[in-house]
């Protein structure tokens, strides 16, 4: 046996194989690429049909990553131009809201709006590691998934890595090879089977190159062409926690069977036995196989308040077989805690259900789940929702001249006025106790301790947006009550009670004014009487 020096020296060092160390294969000793580790095309399509087949499948890992793009996604991200004209930024808001709710606007086959096209993109990048946008020529976007970028089979090319051509030396995108139509997975890819698409077109109007191919995947490292699944972690760990409920479902079942056992005494009659081998002719032995027949279906035919007879001689004994696994549900969750580690999905979001822990370990795992959700929405905003909104207004400049007048005054060197600049505002998340954390905010806001343009930043919005919108929201209704109240007043100019403003629109309330806001049981506790406490005085007793 390898004593304990021997065993952490080898395990501390960088040996590659040894008592201590498994041998890892595919890892290269001189270092490698990040496409190195996935160069075989076949293994890597694999990958992603391996992930979706888990997803389509799998009892927990499918539901887990639903859960995490529609907290992601929710209703959709929000379009907020910012033009520097307030009128254009107006209309094009306007214009938005009634494209991109509009499927033939959107997408090719007129079956997706916009916000379906978010959702299923971040779930088919989660799923298999990238997806690619293609403009159409009416304004739409079709959407591919990762297996229709091929390569051919025998392609000499080697600067094509898995169907996306690059150039030397930049590595910058020149072509996406498409297949025409879906290709069987068991034959070879020929050049003829495939489009090539340019990555970039020269724009006449803009008279630079603009993005013809939108692709969205998940990446780790640089020059890292093709994305890889987020599944690529998970499939030991998932394949193990499927097995295992499936293999508890079939022990709870087994659990809930039962089986009668039949002992037979030394006074069993020998020739119900013979009835049952079927030994002998006579008139004897075929009323025994009878009697044998008749006791062998009650069985199958039992049923709540079925009374059994056993045949002469015969006892009749239930046995139900009992054998609970205390282990399950840890290792159970152990599984289901690496797998939603993967997908940035805490263990609470998992299950949807927060009796692991309590509150504060609830908002400490859903804060942290929060970073990743977050750091997702800005991948998709640069690498889909940007290319997406400059597309659209380029193709809605090619038809509408007041719009191809806005894009060529963006272009020229020191425009006040960019039809491109916008701003996407990502779906946020409510406050996980709306008190506290509200007041939280208020006392950094009082006690200078932050911005509000930063405050309102960790909130996903804008401080300037929120303050115009706040100064119109309440004034507009302060100038209507007071209108109203000079209204009243004059149509009845002899009542001595005058009406004010205040009475039609109450605002907030003033400064040095606090409201106590308390629960049900906390405002019981206090309208009960104190008790009486015992007294010291010797002349009380």
């Amino acid at each position: 046996m390898t004593d304990v020096g021997e065993a952490r020296s080898d395990y501390a060092m960088a040996t590659r194989s040894g008592t201590q160390n498994r041998l890892r294969r595919g890892v290269p000793s001189q270092g490698a690429g990040a496409d190195y580790h996935y160069r075989n095309e076949s293994d890597w399509l694999w990958m992603q049909e391996l992930a979706w087949e888990i997803f389509r499948n799998h009892m927990v890992v499918g539901s887990v990553v639903k859960r995490a793009v529609e907290n992601q996604i929710q209703d959709g991200f929000n379009y907020d131009p910012r033009t520097g004209d307030p009128q254009l930024d107006k209309d094009l808001k306007e214009w938005w809201a009634e494209v991109s709710i509009q499927p033939g606007q959107c997408s090719p086959d007129g079956e997706s709006v916009f916000v379906d096209q978010e959702e299923t993109a971040l779930l088919t990048t989660m799923v298999g590691g990238d997806c690619f946008g293609l403009p159409a020529e009416d304004g739409a976007v079709d959407f591919l998934e990762s297996q229709f970028c091929r390569s051919a089979t025998w392609s000499k090319n080697k600067n094509i890595v898995h169907g996306i051509e690059l150039e030397p030396g930049t590595r910058r995108r020149l072509n996406y090879h498409f297949t025409d139509q879906p290709i069987s997975p068991w034959q070879t890819i020929t050049k003829s089977q495939l489009t090539p698409t340019p990555a970039y077109y020269f724009d006449e109007l803009t008279r630079r190159e603009e993005r013809n191919v939108f692709h969205v995947r998940l990446m780790g490292r640089f020059r890292q062409t093709r994305g890889v699944t987020a599944f690529a972690p998970l499939f030991t760990p998932a394949d193990y926690l499927d097995d295992i409920e499936y293999l508890e479902m079939v022990h709870k079942r087994a659990v809930s069977l039962f089986a009668f056992v039949r002992t037979r005494a030394k006074e069993f009659d020998p020739k119900y036995l013979a009835a049952e081998l079927t030994v002998g002719s006579d008139a004897t032995a075929a009323k025994a196989r009878d009697d044998v027949d008749t006791a062998n279906n009650q069985y199958r035919q039992v049923s709540p308040g079925s009374v059994l007879t056993g045949l002469p001689g015969e006892m009749i004994d239930l046995k139900s077989p009992n054998i609970p696994n205390a282990e399950h549900f840890r290792h159970m969750e152990t599984l289901a805690t690496y797998i939603g580690v993967n997908l940035g999905m805490p263990l609470i979001a998992v299950f949807m259900d927060g009796r692991q822990t309590n509150f504060s370990g609830w908002r400490g795992a859903w804060n942290m789940a929060l970073s990743g959700f977050k750091r997702n929405q800005r991948r998709l905003t640069t690498r889909f929702h940007c290319p997406y909104m400059r597309f659209k207004l380029l193709k809605r400049a090619e038809t509408e001249r007041d719009i191809r007048r806005c894009v060529e005054k963006s272009l020229k060197p020191g425009a006040k006025v960019n039809i491109f600049s916008h701003w996407w505002q990502p779906p946020s998340w409510p406050y996980i106790q709306p008190v506290e954390d509200a007041t939280a905010d208020m006392i950094r806001d009082v006690g200078r301790q932050t911005s509000p343009r930063r405050r309102m930043q960790e909130r996903g919005m804008e401080w300037e947006e929120v303050w115009p919108e706040i100064i119109d929201d309440w004034s507009n209704p302060i100038i209507a009550a007071k209108r109203k109240a000079k209204e009243i007043n004059k149509e009845f100019p002899d009542d001595e009670d005058k009406v004010s403003w205040r009475d039609i629109f109450q605002p907030p309330l003033p400064e040095r004014v606090n409201v106590n806001i308390r629960d049900a049981a906390e405002q019981n506790d206090q309208s009960q009487p104190p008790a009486r406490q015992p007294s010291n005085d010797n002349s009380q007793q």
